[in-house]
């Protein structure tokens, strides 16, 4: 699998009702990167099983980029959003949309990053759980001490796979 596979596997997953939500709560009330969760949801759907990658890796790739790049704009861009409700400034609205097509473009650069799982091998069937796995390993790794919530694994592969 290639980055832009995962890349549209992300885009199409976070579109799915109630993804976005669940991962931007992740994302805020316990710092676990967005890109992380849809990457252990996409390994998953590969088929990637248990051992054949390291989700230890994949926090470490991500972090760079997360945390001098995609975290400072994402907090401009609140920021700027905020300000723009405030005091009605559609120019400013209009610089929060300009600042949140970088941090997406830098979310993208994170896909480079990330070790591809090699090929589709699961059954669609076996997707979901596949994926509860390696969003329980991630989340781990990304958050070792730290408590969150035991649902959100289970929560989050069942909005990306099922109907």
């Amino acid at each position: 699998m290639s980055e832009d596979d995962f890349w549209g596997f992300a885009l199409q997953s976070y579109a799915r009702p109630g993804v976005a939500a669940l991962c931007l709560e992740l994302q805020d009330q316990h710092g676990i990167n967005v890109m992380l969760l849809l990457y252990a949801c996409f390994c998953g759907a590969c088929g990637a099983t248990p051992g054949s990658m390291d989700p230890d890796a994949a926090v470490a790739a991500l972090d760079p980029l997360e945390r001098h790049l995609i975290a400072p704009l994402r907090r401009g861009r609140r920021a700027l959003a905020g300000a723009a409700r405030a005091l009605g400034s559609e120019r400013l609205g209009e610089s929060a949309a300009r600042v949140q097509r970088a941090e997406i473009a830098a979310e993208r650069l994170q896909c480079l990053r990330l070790p591809m799982p090699a090929r589709r091998v699961a059954p669609e069937a076996g997707s979901r759980l596949l994926a509860e796995h390696w969003l329980i390993r991630c989340i781990g790794s990304a958050l070792p001490h730290a408590r969150w919530p035991a649902e959100a694994a289970p929560r989050l592969a069942a909005l990306v796979f099922d109907s």
